[in-house]
């Protein structure tokens, strides 16, 4: 994915790495064809990264990212926590 000259000097302190990090870093999280998880929340003050991902990612992806349409994290914690206690079980 390109990002414009202006974007290129963006960086800001990671949250899960812990150190500073270039925008471009984020549209290829560690290593992966995707961008990272929690690339809006980082980034939204610096500039409108929701419009530039809009643009730059496809409908799906962009969805994927936001957590339209996918299981929300209290409902995968509970089937988490029944599927442990089925394998404790024996079930």
């Amino acid at each position: 994915m390109m990002i414009s000259k202006d974007l290129e000097g963006y960086e800001r302190r990671c949250p899960r790495l812990g150190g500073q990090i270039p925008f471009r870093y984020c549209l290829r999280a560690e290593g992966r064809e995707s961008v990272c998880r929690h690339i809006i929340d980082c980034w939204w003050e610096s500039f409108d990264v929701t419009t530039f991902l809009k643009t730059h990612l496809s409908e799906q992806a962009f969805k994927d990212l936001t957590g339209n349409g996918s299981v929300n994290k209290v409902s995968s914690l509970v089937e988490h926590i029944q599927k442990a206690r089925e394998r404790l079980s024996g079930k």
